[in-house]
């Protein structure tokens, strides 16, 4: 069946949340409403729509940029097309996200439906404290009425306390396993990836946050020691090229 959306009551202060996402024709949702609050766990049998929530408001949050205005004048176009949410036999689709800011509340819907060309209509709508915009999409180019914000700010200042989120969808192998990074600062990916480079590096460059790592993970699981950083071989591929008289 579906996953359980379940509140959890904690004593925290946020100012800034999502509280709620509806989807309309999304995966396996045909028309559902979440309710969403600082910490809400979702309990459900495999491939019964979690992820699906989590991709959404992740994919949400393309549309409360400043990017938006160059999303469909370049590649990007294709990766963030509402193809990879439509259910099947299914031609429209529908995302709603609303959410609490220090200066009022906000709701963000996309409205999506494909065109005989195959490609998608789109209109997104801001509800924010400062007003109502619209924004729509076609092959013909695109219509801002009016302009939210100006393309020299990162967002609405109503947005960019929400938007500092991030999204992870960690997995246990990947976690656990050996990394490699030519980067002065390694960064651990979405789905755990690097972590292992991540820690190395925090360890040795930043070990005061390292440490306190190590002390909150034994108050998670009390049987640990300590985080173990051992040598492992990895290998990887690297391609050269060389050029003669501007040839390669």
């Amino acid at each position: 069946g579906n996953p359980i959306s379940q509140p959890v009551k904690l004593a925290l202060n946020c100012a800034s949340v999502f509280t709620s996402i509806r989807l309309r024709n999304v995966r396996c949702w045909k028309d559902q409403t979440i309710d969403l609050r600082p910490l809400t766990v979702f309990v459900g049998a495999n491939a019964s729509g979690k992820t699906t929530i989590l991709n959404a408001i992740h994919y949400m949050r393309h549309f409360g940029d400043a990017t938006l205005f160059d999303l469909f004048r370049t590649r990007r176009r294709d990766e963030l097309s509402p193809a990879q949410f439509l259910r099947d036999g299914e031609s429209s689709i529908e995302i709603e996200l609303q959410g609490q800011a220090s200066d009022g509340l906000f709701i963000i819907t996309l409205k999506a439906s494909r065109t005989p060309e195959q490609d998608f209509a789109f209109q997104i709508n801001w509800d924010l404290p400062t007003g109502r915009y619209k924004y729509r999409i076609g092959r013909d180019g695109y219509e801002i009425d009016p302009l939210p914000w100006s393309k020299d700010q990162p967002s609405h200042p109503s947005l960019l306390e929400v938007w500092s989120t991030t999204f992870l969808h960690l997995d246990a192998r990947v976690l656990a396993s050996a990394s490699y990074s030519s980067a002065i600062a390694p960064e651990m990916e979405f789905d755990g990836s690097g972590l292992a480079s991540k820690l190395a590096y925090m360890k040795q460059e930043h070990n005061l946050e390292f440490v306190e790592i190590q002390e909150a993970l034994r108050k998670i699981v009390p049987a640990v020691r300590e985080i173990r950083l051992p040598r492992e071989k990895v290998f990887r591929e690297e391609v050269r090229s060389i050029s003669v008289d501007g040839n390669v």
